[in-house]
């Protein structure tokens, strides 16, 4: 059974042996976050492919809720990009939570979206029959 925090952990370094995230990893966030407010389109690139494996999993599990999972994975960049706009980092909340909060709401707006423009096609037919009298 592996715990985290050992040495074969693919998290690496930043987690205890509790399984809790470290400060080092939250200090690294935000100065990405504040880097890519201020138009680092590296540190904006870094933010986004920490995020990209997340939305992808979970795109392709609920890609059959109306929308392919590219369209999901799609939106879920989208909120990602739109999480860092937001982002605020005096308050004590971790980017990658605060992001999966936003690509989760980008989907479900999308979701919606996309249920309100269907047009539901009435199944009731008003052809004429031919017991109704219809002779030439």
């Amino acid at each position: 059974m592996r715990v985290r925090g050992n040495a074969d952990d693919h998290r690496g370094a930043g987690w205890n042996n509790r399984g809790a995230m470290t400060d080092r990893p939250k200090r690294r966030e935000r100065e990405l976050v504040r880097a890519a407010k201020q138009g680092d389109a590296d540190a904006q690139r870094r933010l986004l492919d920490e995020q990209l494996p997340a939305v992808r999993r979970l795109a392709c599990r609920y890609g059959t809720f109306g929308m392919s999972p590219d369209d999901l994975a799609q939106e879920g960049v989208l909120g990602v990009l739109d999480a860092v706009d937001r982002y605020d980092a005096r308050r004590d909340e971790d980017f990658a939570t605060f992001a999966r909060w936003r690509w989760l709401v980008s989907w479900m707006n999308s979701v919606s979206a996309r249920m309100r423009s269907i047009v539901i096609v009435s199944t009731s037919v008003n052809a004429p029959s031919a017991a109704s009298g219809a002779s030439s």
